[in-house]
């Protein structure tokens, strides 16, 4: 019993330590947070939106699962373009701060999508992200 409640401690303190490095390299990589992305889709309405262009890939992937989420309309708009082009319709699941695997699926989400992504980003005036391509991530 001892030895059971030592390991699951450790367990628990490998787990804390290996989120906090993700959030270091994730840091480094200017990718933003889920609560940044959720100001950025709020400040949209009021704001001009050309901040938009400077974000990193990883924020803009967060900016646009967030944007999609927000509302019935655009994830009906998501699912018409992925009919379109006969294409899964699975939505981009945006990650949260707490949990470093979230971000592992909705990069994975967002690699799946990616030509759903770009084909929606083209209809969109509200949100002025630009299309997501090969060089991306290589910068």
């Amino acid at each position: 019993s001892s030895l059971r409640l030592r390991l699951e401690s450790y367990v628990r303190c490998l787990a804390h330590i290996l989120n906090l490095i993700v959030k270091d390299i994730l840091s480094a990589l200017k990718s933003g947070t889920a609560a940044e992305a959720f100001s950025a889709c709020d400040m949209l309405s009021g704001q001009d939106p050309r901040y938009l262009e400077n974000q990193e890939v990883l924020a803009r992937l967060r900016i646009l699962a967030v944007w999609i989420d927000r509302c019935p309309q655009r994830r009906q708009k998501w699912k018409e373009v992925c009919h379109f082009l006969d294409l899964p319709d699975k939505f981009i699941e945006y990650d949260t701060d707490t949990r470093w695997n979230s971000t592992n699926r909705m990069l994975a989400d967002g690699l799946l999508a990616k030509v759903q992504i770009n084909k929606y980003l083209e209809h969109q005036i509200e949100l002025p992200l630009p299309s997501f391509t090969d060089n991306d991530g290589n910068d």
